[in-house]
């Protein structure tokens, strides 16, 4: 019995990394600019689409981090905010 529920428990999980791996590769193989944030705003995942959206490389992502609320209109979240563009953003921008 317990080799059972452990052999289930490990194709659980082995079924939960398949499907993560496939949405990894979905979202990286897209052909627009796909980015996931949290609730606070803190963009975790974005392919290179988006990145070349926004004029940054990965490793500028990876250092600098990005959060989605810096590119939203002020005041639509329900809280005082000014849009922000990165150095690097702006800089393209002049």
């Amino acid at each position: 019995m317990r080799s059972a529920i452990a052999n289930a428990e490990w194709r659980r999980e082995r079924q939960r990394h398949q499907e993560q791996y496939r949405l990894q590769r979905l979202i990286e193989k897209a052909p627009i600019g796909i980015g996931i944030g949290s609730a606070d705003g803190e963009v975790r995942v974005i392919n290179d689409v988006m990145l070349h959206l926004h004029g940054l490389s990965r490793a500028e992502f990876k250092q600098q981090g990005m959060n989605w609320r810096d590119f939203m209109p002020p005041g639509l979240w329900g809280e005082p905010s000014t849009v922000r563009l990165s150095a690097h953003a702006e800089a393209r921008r002049e």
